[in-house]
This record gives C-alpha cells, structure tokens and sequence, in this order.
C-alpha cells in the first residue's frame, strides 16, 4: 500500500516541484504494481481482489479531488485559503510568520493519505481490528443459522431474529469503530503537518548551511515535501500494518467478492471511471479561432474585430535606427502593430466612455498612470457585461500609478494586484508555472509565456486563477522606497508567501470577460518574438464574445510591418532563451528597426512553421542547430528559397553534425582553422565572437561579403529565386556581439539591417 501511494504522489508531482524527475520513478513503480497485481488475480489469491479494490477506491476519490482542483476554481480558492490559514496558525504558534501555498505546504499529500485512511477505514470498520465487532457479528449470524437447522420452526425464528440483531449491531460497532479509526488516523496526519510546516522554516532558513542545496535539483527550491511524505507514510504503515503487509478480506468485502464475476465487474467500473478522470485531467480545452492574416500579402486580412488601447501617458514607440541598447527599443509599440497583422483593428485613445467602447470587442490597458472615473469604470463593465474583454496588464509594486487603478477597473469581478513583487527562487520560472484548463495555454510551452518578475493577484471566488507560479515568493513592497519604484529587499523573507503565487486570472461578468495579468513582459517590443502565440490566443479569447466589424480612427498612425522574419527555435538552437549575451534580443530589435516582425519558432516543425497559413515569411534564421531536420524540412526549405525567400545560415566548425550536415545540402563547409574573437578594435567594420572560414562549392553562384586576414568570414549565395547568407560564427548575432543592454557593435548592426532591408526586395 506504501508503494502505491508513492507512486500516486510521485505521478502526480507532489514530491518535488519538477515531476519530469519522478515520472520515470513513478512509472517504474507501477510497472511493479501492475505486475503484483495481476499475480494476485492469476493465482486467485482471495486476498488481492480486495486490497486492489481499495487501491482503487483511493485513485479515483483522489481523482476526483484533483478534478475538483483544476476545473473549480472556488475549490481551489478555498483550499489555496485554508493552505495559508492553517500554515499561518502554524507559524503563530511557534512565533515565526509563515504563509505557504497549497505546493510548499503538502497540502495535497495530506489530502492523499487522509483519502487512503478513509477508504481503508471505510471497506470493513477499519483495518487491523476495526472489523472486529462486525467480523464477529457475522460469525454468530452464521451460528445462528446452523442453530436454527436443528431446532423447531418457532425457536429458529426467534433465534434468527436475535442473532440477526447482533449482526446488526456488530455492524453498527463496526462502523463506530471506522470512524473513530479514521479520525485518529486524520489526528495524527495533521500532527505531522504540523511539525513538517513548522521544521520547514528552520530547513528554509539553513538550507546553505545544512547542504540542502544539493538535493534542490531534484526537489525545487525549498522544496521539502519528501519529509512530509516520509512522515505521512510512517504514520499510515503504523496504523495500517494489514495493508502494508496482507489484507485478510473479511466482511463486506469477502462477501464482495465472494463470486469473482462481481468484484470484477467492480474492479472495472472503479478501471473505467479512473479512466474518465485522468482523461478530463489532461483536457486542454482548445484554443479560440485566431483570426491569422493570409499567406497572399495582398488579400484584406480577416477582421478580428477592434481593439482599444487606453493609453495614459504609456510608451508605444517602436525600435528606431540610429538608437541603439535594448534598454531604448520601445516598450508596448509592436502589439498594436502586430494585432494590425493579425487581423484586428486597433485604435489608441486617451480617455475611455461608453462612445469609445461602442463597436468594440476588447479594451487593453497597460500599465496605467490614472484610475478610471467611476463613469469610466461603469462605463468598462457594462462593455464587458454585454460580450466584451478587457485586458489589463500591470507591473509590479505599484500604489497610486498602476496598481490602484487596475484594481479599481478590476472592482466588479474582485480581482485585485497586491502590493508585491512575485520573484521566482529560480531565473524565469523554470518549470515552476501550473497552468489551470483554459484555451488560451492551447498549443503554448512554457518558454513562450515570457513572466518574468511581476505582481501577484489576490482572486474573489467569481475569479478564475489562470497561471500560477508553484515555487516562488511574494516580496513585500516598501512604500517608502519610492525612488525605486516601491520595490521591496527581493530577498526571501520570513513571514513572505511562498508558493502558488497567481499570475494571470480571468473572470466572467455578463457574456464578457476581465482577464488580468500580473506582468507586462510578455506584451513588450522585443519579448512580442517569443510569446506571439500565447498574445494570439489572449486575444482571441477576449474577443470572442463580441467580433464586431466596426474599425475606428486610431488618432495616430499605428504602422504596420512587412513581413516576418523566422528565427528557427525548435531544432535546439546555439542561443539561449533568456536575456543574457547568448540572446538574440538584439537581433531581433534589428529586424524590427528594418519594419518585418521577428517571431521564434518554439513548438512546431521547421516545415509546419514555413507551409503553415498566417505568417508572410521574408527569412529564416537558422543558428547551429543540434537536432537534425527531418526530410520534410529539407523540403520545405527549398519550397521557400523557391519562393524567393532567404536564409540566414550560423555555424562553426565545432557546430553540431546537424548544422554540418544542413550547411552540406548547400553546398557549404565550416573550416577547421580558429580565426578566433575580432574586436572592433582590429576591425572597425565588425566583430566577430569565435569565427571561422567559410568555405563554398565552386558550382554556387556565390560571393564573400566579409574576409578577415584572407578568410572568408560571410558568404552570400543565390539558390533559386532565393538566397544563402551563411556567416561563419555561431555568436554573431547573440547580444554579446551585436546589441545589449547599454553597449552594441555599430559595425554589425548595419550590416544586419543592410541584409535585412535587402531581403524584403528579394521576396516574391
């Protein structure tokens, strides 16, 4: 029984806060598991039909607790509630404020062993004597009915009817007994709780010194949750020694399954509605219909109806030529544009009333330095009340700019941004978000959903939590600290929530919807590159209660862009994935200074993302790739130099074999000779990181655009309508050789636009 309540809490991630670490333990426990199982069956042990029966009482009223979880937002709220409440009382009894999420707390792995007592208790007035009375019940109705076969008809009656009486009673005790069982069993566990909730504070505050660091890798941050477990278990094995050993079947379920035929028929209906469970668990429900512009340029995009943007003083400007350094690219500038792309009609307006939202189908506010009027307010809710969205997007540790007006926009669905920073133990969250069922996570992974650091929002029970951060705290802002913009110490605190932090919810009001999200990142200039399909999926979402046809005066010229230039992400590219020098943040400023919109593609084949319908593909970024493309992808890379496109080609003599063997194709080679690190200072025209040769097939009509010491360090080549630019060094256009924070190389931005602007002409 231990085994198998391992497995459930290993299976469902409870031990560590990266399950992909404990699936292949859980899956070989189960291997085992069904192997015990079916011995027991084959070798009709009478024994195994119950304890497995139990176990499948226990699996399927955990699933349904976990059901509950993910599709009831109110019960979740609830429990989140009770997980600080309880920790709180926790930490005020030992005089250390503590505030932990359902993940930190184990209150799931509390709620598993206290379903594993129940059904355990529950089959026979408990196990290991629980059944006792009721046992011996049933022994004198048998007795009585032996006896009543040798006496006359009027003494077997009257004796029937007393043994049958006792039987009653026994079962009655029984059942007393159960539940007395029961409630020490729950006594106990919470006991544990308790001591594990209060011993994790002195494990939080000495993980340095106690070494605990060495085992986060496995468990998470501060993740400690397989004390719990351990302590759970002692206390389940203790007082359930039958189940842990051998289950002697008695009453109820001997009669059970006292004809195989039926404690079959049980065993597969438990199967059956186990089955649902899961199914319904791992449900995405799918994504609204995106509204993507054509392939044809030149063909009117499909309407997605308008949006307006409430700008109160927010920066919508666009990367510029001649402004350089990722910290002067703009802020939210491309969104507007990009959505023009997609099919919407965007307007930007300074104040908000009902005349502005007429027509509309959603309301964007970013950020906002004024609250809304109470007209205004009023005004918002009915839009959403009769089929609008709206979106609001805040930063963190806001007072009277952001965070009150949001929460004043946010009052008719009681959603509100609190007075905090959520930062993640780890940079960029990893594997740290739950994400509840909603269609706007259909088809997105986790690098596309780009938090960062933001604010976390405190949900009434009509709110939805949508993204939730598992391992992570709630830095308190510091009113004081105004210079910084209220920012708190960033230094996990006693007393600070840790865990479960909520940073994206939505809630309906009327046939519309509010949804709000605790950090603008993801709405940004250069970031818009990686979570364009997550912004896709918001916006169909919000929309979809109210797709009017009704484009209104945007006031400003919005722009648009031409084209898009792919940055091929899914073959495990020779860049990262956050904002150090092995970006490409400032490659991708660069494609947006040159007027085409950059987008990474992060969770479809090569060939998919190429012949797929809605994106008007100019170039294809492909920098040392260390999966090897699949013949589909060869395919769709001639289709599309066919077309007219270009291809921008980095690699390296120590590239991977599946950049070797894609330059080959074409005809392309990589020399073994170390050129080596060029600084400006040795070439005022451009630098390089780590360069090597390149070399090309004499029957390519090709030419060297760049030769450092008689070698050629950049190539351009036609193919077909197309063509090759094939640059001999992995880094060129990572942050640390083109563009960061406050320093860029003027040399090899130029030389980016220059390539960039010539491919929009290429392009047919």
């Amino acid at each position: 029984m231990s085994l198998f309540l391992f497995i459930i809490a290993a299976a469902s991630g409870l031990l560590g806060s990266s399950p992909r670490y404990l699936f292949f333990v859980a899956a070989a426990g189960a291997v085992v598991y069904v192997w015990r199982a079916a011995r027991q069956f084959v070798n009709k042990n009478n024994n195994g039909p119950a304890l497995y029966a139990i176990h499948g009482g226990v699996l399927f009223f955990y699933a349904l607790y976990w059901l509950l979880r993910e599709y009831s937002s109110v019960f979740y709220l609830l429990l989140a509630d009770f997980s600080v409440l309880f920790s709180g009382v926790i930490g005020w009894i030992i005089s250390r404020p503590i505030a932990m999420g359902i993940t930190y707390s184990g209150l799931d792995l509390f709620t598993l062993f206290v379903i594993a007592s129940a059904v355990a208790c529950g089959v026979d007035g408990g196990v290991g004597g629980g059944g006792r009375v009721g046992n011996r019940g049933d022994r004198s109705g048998a007795a009585a009915t032996a006896a009543g076969a040798t006496v006359s008809s009027a003494e077997t009656a009257s004796k029937a009817a007393s043994m049958t009486a006792l039987a009653a009673a026994g079962r009655t005790g029984g059942a007393v007994v159960a539940i007395r069982r029961f409630l020490i069993d729950t006594g106990l566990y919470l006991a544990a709780w308790s001591f594990y909730i209060g011993f994790w504070t002195v494990l939080a505050e000495n993980s340095i010194g106690l070494g605990l660091y060495k085992v986060e890798p496995l468990t998470g941050p501060l993740d400690y949750r397989f004390l719990l477990f351990a302590l759970l278990a002692a206390v389940f094995s203790i007082r359930h020694r039958g189940l842990s050993h051998e289950y002697q079947a008695t009453g109820f379920m001997r009669a059970l399954f006292h004809k195989p035929r039926r404690g079959v028929y049980i065993l597969c209906a438990q199967a059956v509605a186990i089955t649902v469970c899961v199914a319904l668990l791992a449900y995405n429900p799918p994504a609204p219909p995106a509204l993507p512009a054509p392939h044809d340029s030149q063909a009117p995009p499909a309407s997605g109806g308008r949006v307006v943007f409430w700008d109160t003083g927010i920066d919508f400007n666009v990367p510029q030529k001649g402004i350089y350094g990722l910290e002067r690219v703009g802020m939210f500038g491309v969104l507007p544009r990009y959505l023009e792309e997609r099919g919407y009609a965007c307007e930007i307006v300074g104040e908000v009333d009902a005349a502005r939202l007429e027509g509309a189908a959603a309301l964007v506010v970013i950020n906002p330095l004024i609250s809304p009027s109470m007209e205004a307010t009023a005004a918002i809710a009915d839009f959403v009340r009769g089929g609008g969205g709206v979106l609001a997007v805040g930063d963190h540790t806001g007072d009277e700019q952001i965070r009150r007006p949001l929460n004043r926009l946010l009052s008719p669905v009681g959603i509100e941004f609190n007075f905090d920073s959520a930062v993640p133990f780890q940079s960029f969250w990893p594997n740290a978000f739950i994400t509840r069922k909603s269609p706007i996570f259909s088809g997105i992974v986790d690098r596309q959903l780009n938090i960062v650091v933001g604010a976390s929002l405190s949900c009434g029970y009509r709110a939805k939590p949508l993204l939730i951060a598992k391992s992570g705290y709630s830095d308190a802002g510091d009113i004081t600290n105004e210079a910084d913009g209220y920012l708190g110490d960033m230094v996990f605190s006693r007393g600070e929530r840790v865990g479960d932090l909520v940073l994206m919810a939505e809630a309906r009001y009327g046939r519309g919807v509010y949804v709000a999200v605790g950090d603008t990142t993801l709405f940004q200039n250069t970031v818009l590159a990686y979570s364009a399909p997550f912004v896709d999926n918001i916006f169909a979402h919000i929309t979809s209660g109210r797709r009017a046809e009704v484009a209104g005066d945007a006031g400003i010229d919005i722009g648009s862009f031409d084209g898009y230039c792919l940055i091929e992400s899914y073959n495990m590219p020779a860049f990262s994935f956050d904002k150090t020098g092995n970006a490409v943040d400032g490659f991708i400023a660069a494609v947006l200074r040159t007027g085409m919109l950059p987008y990474l593609n992060l969770n479809e084949s090569l060939a998919d993302a190429l012949d797929g319908p809605g994106r008007d593909i100019k170039a294809v970024v492909i920098n040392g790739p260390a999966k090897p493309y699949s013949n589909g992808d060869i395919s769709a890379l001639y289709r599309f130099l066919d077309r007219g496109g270009a291809i921008i080609l980095l690699g390296h003599y120590d590239s991977s074999e599946a950049t070797k063997e894609l330059a080959a194709l074409f005809g392309i080679m990589f020399d073994n000779l170390p050129v080596g690190r060029i600084a400006p200072t040795a070439n005022p025209e451009m630098a390089f990181w780590d360069a090597c040769p390149v070399l090309i097939a004499l029957e390519l009509d090709a030419q060297p655009l760049m030769t450092i010491w008689g070698f050629s360090i950049i190539y351009r080549a036609e193919v077909s309508k197309g063509e090759i630019l094939v640059i001999g060094d992995e880094s060129f256009i990572k942050n640390k050789n083109l563009e960061n924070i406050d320093e860029y190389r003027m040399g090899n931005i130029e030389f980016v636009e220059e390539a960039l602007e010539r491919i929009k002409t290429l392009y047919n």
